[in-house]
C-alpha cells in the first residue's frame, strides 16, 4: 500500500514530460471544492430557517382544552407547571379572530390577550408597554399587520377599532358589532406569517371586551429550558392535568409546515447530490486522462511484477484523493463561514433587522460525507478499471 499511495502522489505532482496533468487535476479538486462548499452552507442555511421558524412565533408547548373552548386557569391547578424544572416560563394567551378598522382601511387579525409573563417566552414582542396603566387599552402590533391596515395609525390619537360581532342579534337600527378603541404603543416582528396578521393586547383587555371574566384564557404557552425533551415534557404534562387537556409541541402546532419543511429538505438534498455527481465527472475525467498517460508506465510495473489490483490501486487512490481532499476543503471553508456569520450576524434578510440564521447539525454534516464519499469511491473506482485495457494489451 505504501508503493501504490508513493506512486499515485507521483502521479498527482507530475512531472516534466507532461506538466498538464496537475493541473487538471487541481482544476478538478477546486470543482469539487466549490460543489461541496456550496452543499454544507445551503444545507446549512435551511437548517437555520428551520430552527427560525420554528423559534419565532409558536411556543414550544401549547396547552388547550378539550372539552371547552376557555380553560379556567385560577380554579384548575396549573400550579404544577411552576414546579417543572424543565419549564421555563409559561403564559395564559386568549385568543380571538377580530376585525380592525383604521378609517376606510378594514382587516382581519388574530388578537392575543397576554399575560405579562409573555415576554419570558417570546422576549421580541415588546408587551411589557401592554401593562402602562396611563394608557386606554394598549395594543401592540405586527409589522406587516400594521402596514395592511395603515401605517399612520401608529401611535396616532385615533388608533385602531378592534370589532367582534356582538353575542345578541341586533336590530336593523343598531351596530353589529361591539367596538373598542385601542392606541397602537409598538410594533413586534418576529420574522414569520405572525407579523402580518397577529395583534397583542393584555390579558385582562381582551377579556372585558370579550364579556369573559377574568382568571380565563383559551390556551397556555410555554418555554422550555435548552436541553429539555419536549415529548418528555408533554408526557409529564399530560399526566399531571389529565385528560382534559391537550398538549401540541411545535410539530403538532403547525404540521403542514414541518411537513414541507421535511420534504423540501429532501428535494434539497436530492438537487445538491446531483450537483456533486456532476463535478465529481471532472475527478473522472482527471483520472482516465492520467491513465492513458501513463500507460508506458503501466506496462513497465506489470512487466516488474506489479499485481493486477495494485495497478488499479494507484490510480483510485488519485481518485480518492482529488475528490475527498477537495471535498474536505471545502467543507472546512463552508464551516467556518457558517460560524463567522453564527458569531458576527453579517448577512441579514433583505428589508430586515433579522440576521440570516444558518445551523450547524449533525444530520446535515453525515449526508454531506455519505454522498461525497459514496460518490468518489464509485467514481475513483470505475476509473480505475481503465488500467485493465493497458494490462491486457501488455500480455
Amino acid at each position: 500500500m505504501l508503493f501504490e499511495r508513493f506512486i499515485a502522489f507521483r502521479i498527482y505532482k507530475g512531472t516534466k514530460k507532461n506538466p498538464a496533468l496537475p493541473i487538471i487535476s487541481v482544476f478538478a479538486s477546486v470543482v469539487m471544492i466549490v460543489a461541496v462548499f456550496s452543499f454544507f452552507l445551503i444545507l446549512c442555511v435551511f437548517d437555520g430557517l428551520r430552527e427560525f421558524v420554528s423559534s419565532s412565533s409558536s411556543p414550544d408547548l401549547l396547552i388547550e382544552s378539550k372539552k371547552e373552548r376557555f380553560i379556567d386557569y385560577i380554579s384548575n391547578d396549573f400550579g404544577v407547571l411552576e414546579n417543572m424544572p424543565e419549564i421555563q416560563a409559561f403564559s395564559f394567551v386568549f385568543s380571538q379572530e377580530m376585525a380592525l378598522s383604521n378609517k376606510n382601511q378594514t382587516v382581519f387579525s388574530n388578537v392575543l390577550g397576554v399575560d405579562k409573563s409573555f415576554e419570558k417566552i417570546f422576549p421580541n414582542a415588546n408587551t411589557y408597554k401592554l401593562f402602562d396603566s396611563n394608557i386606554i387599552s394598549p395594543v401592540v402590533i405586527g409589522a406587516g399587520l400594521l402596514s395592511r391596515v395603515g401605517s399612520e395609525s401608529y401611535r396616532s390619537a385615533e388608533g385602531l377599532s378592534l370589532l367582534v360581532p356582538k353575542a345578541n342579534p341586533p336590530t336593523a337600527l343598531e351596530f353589529p358589532f361591539k367596538r373598542l378603541r385601542g392606541e397602537v404603543v409598538d410594533v413586534f416582528q418576529f420574522g414569520d406569517s405572525a407579523d402580518d396578521n397577529t395583534l397583542l393586547m393584555s390579558l385582562e383587555d381582551v377579556c372585558s371586551f370579550m364579556g369573559v371574566e377574568k382568571g380565563f384564557s383559551t390556551s397556555v404557552y410555554l418555554k422550555l429550558k435548552k436541553d429539555s425533551s419536549r415529548s418528555l415534557v408533554k408526557k409529564n404534562i399530560e399526566k399531571q392535568l389529565g385528560d382534559g387537556y391537550s398538549v401540541k409541541t411545535k410539530e403538532q402546532q403547525n404540521p403542514a409546515l414541518y411537513k414541507m419543511l421535511k420534504t423540501e429538505k429532501v428535494i434539497v438534498v436530492f438537487i445538491l447530490s446531483l450537483v456533486v455527481i456532476i463535478s465529481i465527472f471532472n475527478v473522472f475525467s482527471s483520472v482516465i486522462l492520467t491513465v492513458f498517460d501513463k500507460k508506458e508506465s503501466i506496462k513497465t510495473l506489470k512487466m516488474l511484477g506489479s499485481e493486477n489490483s495494485s495497478l488499479r490501486n494507484i490510480f483510485f487512490l488519485q481518485g480518492i484523493g482529488i475528490s475527498l481532499g477537495g471535498g474536505f476543503v471545502g467543507f472546512v471553508l463552508s464551516f467556518l463561514l457558517v460560524l463567522v456569520q453564527k458569531k458576527f450576524k453579517l448577512v441579514f434578510i433583505p428589508e430586515t433587522s433579522i440576521p440570516y440564521p444558518v445551523a450547524i447539525e449533525l444530520y446535515s454534516i453525515l449526508i454531506l460525507f455519505a454522498v461525497v464519499g459514496f460518490v468518489s469511491i464509485v467514481c475513483s473506482k470505475i476509473a480505475s478499471k481503465t488500467v485493465n485495457l493497458f494490462i491486457l494489451n501488455s500480455n
